[in-house]
């Protein structure tokens, strides 16, 4: 294998507790990243207090490595004041970038914390090039990309000219992140609130009762590392900031041994941690039953006290990682001189005392750079050693050990020191509360024959299916203005299709798009369709629905997981709506489920999976993903009075007949319930 040049990658490691810092870097990690104790994606890991990450930011600048804080999560409007505390500590002690997911939160970046530089987190889906564009051109420096993506994807997203971050070893989830919503409403656990509780571990069934049909195996590409670069990635993210310092330092140094042109153990990484092995399955497309996978006694077990402990014994001590170099003068009559310098311009002098005349030996270039050269227990190594020295002269030993450890503090000083970053106050948002409009009711349908054109002149307008629409424009002429595009909310290996089908669209008076993804934002502006945000934008605050409208966006439906009375407390002049009827989906995925059990031919695009207690979740497919519907369907139709601050409800009709669609809609319009298992989804629970 060939040695990869440092400057062509990062390693960025996981920290979930303070010993995971000194286990990624003793091994070989550039970065890290990590959270504070609320407000990130891994809320159930030990996480760092102010105090400890002041110390984690001087350790790892110390030795070479970034510090990114992870912000991935959306937040609430009675959160916001936590953010921008946050960000105030993220600036006081200069850290190197944050991860978002909320696009109100990166707003708030950009005001409050201009010199932090923003990583667009895997939470944010980004999985096409127009996505990547999209964040480059509000002003991110990296994208986290979806670990759903192929080699020949990412190679097309690094066209987009934003560093790229790929995830090369950790945990897979079933769904693409950002869009599940399985935790959330089954438990009250949100994903996207970083208290996922991970019932795609638990049995769901496409056949056999007890399976475990949404399980995936760990992702592993270690050994994919120089075709992942070779793709366009730069940061080689491993996953794992639930997981002990073990792990981590198993894991960087597998990627270290690949980077540096070795064989990584990959025994030793699947004893420490595994499910039933490991998968790369996506880069290549081969999706297949062998990608899943349960977590059983003999991964639990593997890991043996001897392997546990030997990688322990790798993180004890300190790892040499900086060159530096070193000039030393000695001349007679002068005190003795000591420079000590690295690569960033960090230098340490220290004068010491008048050397004397050698009685015996004298002192020698070789002797001088065996002494002082002994950096052992530091984060430095000797690059380089020049001495000036007069013949005949001598210093005790002890001087010479005395102002080597002198300059070795300044310099460890200089390279720790915190360098703030500058933070802006910013005053309280005067955006005035929206005030009560007459509610109005807007239907997506999956099918054109749902549609009942008896109800037209009620709806204020209809969304349908960007292959649907494409298909019956014709047949809903009398309707134009009134018509909504809705395309696919994933777009792997497709999205220049879907352009071309909304060009299309827009030149036969089509004027709205409802936007699923942060890449359709993009593309609908390109083309000149008129926004609406769709609810995979997870919008659940009122910083993000003021992000919208600058963006131009007309309206937007709020995240799913806000409950009613934190709806009422929203403040904006952008009109927003809810879903307020039909069956949700919890998952989005790229890998179906019911292939473990059936082929597509079987399957008809109509299975279920059934889970522990007995409850049928509908899988439906279409372009090149699949989506797990709640098992109850949502409806709120009764109880439309108790949504103050909403200007539109939206009925979802995916999985009905057209007489179910007529029913659904009629009802709704009499705000009536129907005779079906219904919830209110988490508008009165809400989500931890």
């Amino acid at each position: 294998m060939t040695r990869i040049i440092p400057s062509r990658y990062e390693l960025l490691a996981p920290a979930g507790q303070p010993d995971c810092v000194r286990a990624a870097l003793n091994n070989g990690a550039d970065s890290i990243y990590l959270g504070m104790k609320a407000l990130n994606a891994r809320r159930n890991a030990k996480n760092f207090d102010y105090s400890q990450l002041k110390e984690t930011v001087e350790y790892c600048h110390l030795n070479g490595a970034k510090v990114y804080l992870t912000l991935n999560t959306i937040a609430f409007d009675e959160e916001r004041k936590q953010v921008i505390e946050t960000l105030q500590q993220a600036c006081e002690l200069g850290l190197d970038a944050v991860i978002v997911q909320d696009i109100g939160v990166a707003s708030l970046v950009k005001q409050v914390a201009p010199e932090l530089r923003l990583h667009g987190s895997t939470q944010m889906s980004i999985h096409t090039r127009k996505g990547a564009e999209f964040l480059k051109e509000q002003g991110f420096s990296r994208v986290v990309l979806s670990r759903e993506m192929s080699l020949e994807e990412i190679r097309d997203v690094a066209k987009a000219g934003i560093e790229l971050e790929a995830f090369v070893h950790g945990a897979l989830c079933m769904c693409v992140s950002g869009q599940c919503y399985m935790s959330g409403m089954l438990g009250g656990r949100s994903a996207n609130r970083g208290m996922c509780a991970q019932p795609c571990r638990l049995p769901f069934s496409a056949g056999a009762p007890g399976r475990c049909d949404l399980s995936l195996k760990d992702l592993s590409a270690v050994q994919r590392i120089p075709e992942l670069l070779d793709a366009g990635v730069y940061s080689l993210k491993i996953e794992g900031r639930m997981k002990r310092p073990e792990y981590v330092a198993a894991a960087v140094s597998a990627c270290k041994a690949v980077v540096d042109g070795n064989q990584p153990n990959m025994e030793v990484l699947q004893s420490v941690f595994s499910r039933s092995g490991f998968t790369d399955g996506y880069l290549d497309q081969k999706l297949s039953p062998q990608m899943f996978g349960v977590r059983s006694k003999e991964d639990v077990t593997a890991a043996s006290a001897k392997l546990l402990k030997q990688l322990e014994n790798t993180y004890q001590k300190p790892t040499a990682r900086i060159p530096v170099w070193m000039k030393f003068q000695l001349k007679s009559d002068c005190p003795s001189q000591l420079t000590l310098w690295d690569q960033d311009g960090n230098q340490a002098h220290v004068s010491g005392v008048v050397p004397e005349t050698a009685k015996h030996v004298a002192l020698t270039e070789e002797k001088l750079q065996s002494s002082l050269g002994k950096l052992g227990g530091t984060a430095f190594y000797l690059k380089q050693f020049q001495a000036e020295l007069e013949d005949g002269l001598s210093l005790p030993v002890s001087v010479l050990n005395g102002m080597r450890r002198e300059a070795v503090q300044q310099l460890e000083q200089k390279r720790s020191a915190i360098h703030p970053k500058t933070f802006f106050p910013i005053k309280e948002s005067k955006i005035p509360l929206t005030p009560p409009k007459i509610t109005s009711l807007r239907v997506e349908f999956e099918r054109f024959d749902q549609i009942p054109l008896e109800f037209m002149d009620q709806f204020e307008w209809i969304g349908l299916k960007l292959e649907e629409l494409s298909k019956y424009i014709t047949k809903l002429a009398p309707w134009k203005q009134k018509l909504v595009v809705i395309p696919p909310r994933a777009m792997f290996g497709i999205e220049q299709q879907v352009i071309q089908q909304l060009e299309i669209l827009k030149q036969q008076g089509i004027e709205d798009l409802l936007v699923q993804n942060l890449a359709q934002i993009q593309i609908g502006k390109q083309l000149g369709y008129r926004l609406h945000g769709g609810f995979g934008l997870n919008i659940a605050n009122s910083m993000s629905i003021a992000q919208l409208e600058e963006w131009g966006f007309q309206d937007c439906v709020v995240s799913p997981e806000l409950t009613a009375k934190q709806m009422k407390i929203l403040k904006s002049s952008l009109p927003c709506g809810i879903l307020a009827g039909g069956y949700l989906p919890l998952m989005l995925t790229r890998n179906c489920p019911i292939k473990n059990q059936k082929t597509c031919r079987q399957c008809k695009r109509q299975s279920w999976l059934t889970d522990r207690k007995g409850k049928r979740f509908r899988v439906a497919c279409s372009d090149g993903y699949s989506e797990i519907y709640n098992s109850d369907c949502l409806w709120i139709a009764d109880r439309i009075d108790d949504f103050t601050n909403i200007s539109f409800f939206t009925l979802k009709i995916t999985l009905e007949t057209p007489e179910q669609s007529r029913e659904m809609v009629q009802n709704f319009l009499q705000k009536q319930k129907i005779e079906l298992p219904i919830t209110k989804g988490l508008y009165y629970r809400g989500v931890l």
